[in-house]
């Protein structure tokens, strides 16, 4: 299912968090909504929130990778953040990064297959 940023700081509030878990949220059609500040430390990967900036692509990814738009977008955008924002930084996972306690299937068993479109950003 498809959710803004505002959708999802409306769930995330109820989870108990101070708002959105990420910085940015790239909707199905392409269109980036940015939920957060960079230098605000958003809810996104327990134990590890300082060192991320989280982005969403709403969505189940289980059986199917994102759409081509939403994917477009995002791949924009990590570019920008790269080169203006985060420069050194790399493109990974939930599950990629997650700590023993705390994994996740998250962003999903095709994860391996779209990851690709982001290279050589992923590590």
């Amino acid at each position: 299912m498809d959710s803004s940023a505002e959708q999802i700081a409306r769930y995330h509030i109820g989870l108990g968090w101070p708002g959105c878990g990420y910085h940015f949220v790239v909707r199905w059609d392409g269109t980036i909504e940015q939920a957060n500040d960079l230098a605000y430390m958003s809810y996104n990967v327990a134990s590890r929130n300082r060192e991320v900036a989280g982005i969403c692509l709403p969505g189940d990814y289980t059986h199917k990778i994102p759409r081509q738009l939403q994917l477009e977008a995002a791949i924009k955008l990590v570019k920008w953040l790269l080169k203006a924002s985060l420069p050194g930084r790399k493109v990974v996972g939930h599950r990629d990064i997650a700590l023993p306690g705390h994994e996740t299937e998250c962003p999903g068993n095709q994860w391996p297959i779209w990851r690709k479109l982001f290279a050589p950003y992923y590590i």
